[in-house]
């Protein structure tokens, strides 16, 4: 998918989710956006025990933008 200029595949964002120790599966698809071309929507499965935080949610977010700086 080609996210504001940047070509990803969701395989990539996934595994770099899934990097995560706190994170069991994850999915990603794109969806289509009118300034940005696309955006990633991820689907995350915790590991058992683990609680959704917003802070999960924020480590998800920045581990994938870390993909569109390198």
């Amino acid at each position: 998918m080609n996210i504001s200029g940047h070509r990803l595949s969701s395989a990539e964002i996934e595994s770099a989710i899934v990097s995560h120790p706190s994170v069991s599966e994850a999915g990603v698809i794109g969806k289509p956006h009118p300034i940005k071309g696309n955006v990633a929507k991820a689907f995350i499965i915790l590991k058992a025990g683990v609680k959704a935080s917003d802070d999960l949610v924020e480590i998800s977010r920045s581990t994938s933008r870390k993909l569109l700086v390198r």
